[in-house]
């Protein structure tokens, strides 16, 4: 991510007009990551949806 210097103050991410060509490697690390992360939360979300006995709960983890 490109960050504009400021002097004084804390960067602020500068937003793309176009995505980069390529992905490096930590963006790649942090992007399998956040998938990795989304995946194991949709897994509790389908393991406590099938343990539920409240329709309620049961209809929203299985959104």
């Amino acid at each position: 991510m490109e960050y504009i210097k400021t002097v004084g103050q804390t960067p602020s991410p500068q937003i793309m007009e176009q995505p980069p060509e390529y992905i490096t490697t930590k963006d790649l690390a942090y992007l399998k990551d956040a998938l990795s992360w989304e995946l194991t939360a949709m897994k509790k979300c389908y393991h406590f949806s099938m343990e539920s006995k409240e329709p309620d709960v049961k209809n929203i983890l299985e959104r």
